[in-house]
């Protein structure tokens, strides 16, 4: 479900309310303390993420006046899996310093009259020193943009197993590995959200990945005496097969 703070714009609302309702995904409008948009979802590696949106102008405003540190430590006290900056709006540089730019139209760029001037190197500690408390950051270029943004974000955080990069990373550190890690990183790519430890356990109950896949397919029941599987993992691979 996704839940969607009262005081976002009425516009961005509609249109992150029509994408989502129309992948399927249930949406609230309600007022909350923490966060301008909640991800909660049944099942997954996650169960909850706070989202909080703010444009350039916003960003800058709410740092220098403490309001940024205020918000996402509600988002952070508020007992969420995950929480995350979003950061609406293009940048770009002029004289050695990052400043905020103003969106014209789709082809135009126009520097902001009143634009606030950030060294480089001071902006790069501000992200690490927030990404340091916990606090993932993603940009969207416009608010245009950000119904889409957030509906790839819901996309990744609801299944990452099956994102490019959890695959690269797990191809690039099979390369160095034992055979049982190997064999543990194959499962895992076919299983979704399959633990490491419980991969090694089937493969170690079976002995090995040929009689695990031809266990897997002859009498899946078997999963139900490997400790880490209960009836839930076995529904899983009962799907997928």
């Amino acid at each position: 479900m996704l839940i969607v703070d009262t005081r976002e714009p009425l516009d961005l609302v509609a249109r992150t309310e029509e994408l989502f309702l129309s992948n399927q995904v249930p949406v609230e409008i309600r007022g909350e303390e923490a966060g301008d948009y909640l991800f909660l979802y049944e099942e997954g590696p996650l169960t909850s993420v706070a989202i909080s949106r703010k444009s350039l102008p916003d960003f800058r405003s709410s740092l220098f006046k403490g309001n940024l540190e205020t918000d996402l430590s509600k988002c952070l006290d508020g007992g969420f899996d995950k929480v995350i900056l979003l950061v609406e709006g293009a940048m770009g540089v002029s004289h050695g310093k990052v400043c905020r730019l103003k969106v014209l139209d789709t082809k135009d760029y126009l520097y902001s009259v009143n634009m606030e001037m950030v060294e480089p190197g001071r902006f790069a500690n501000l992200w690490l020193a927030i990404q340091a408390q916990g606090v993932d950051i993603v940009w969207s270029p416009s608010i245009e943009d950000t119904p889409g943004v957030l509906m790839a974000m819901w996309r990744y955080l609801k299944d990452p197993a099956h994102s490019f990069l959890q695959r690269y990373v797990r191809i690039q550190r099979s390369r160095g590995t034992d055979l049982m890690t190997r064999q543990a990183d194959a499962l895992m790519g076919l299983w979704p959200h399959l633990p490491e430890d419980v991969a090694k356990a089937i493969l170690g109950y079976c002995g090995g990945m040929r009689a695990t896949l031809a266990a897997l397919v002859e009498e899946p029941e078997f999963l139900l005496r490997v400790k880490g599987v209960g009836h839930k993992r076995l529904g899983q691979v009962k799907e997928l097969l």
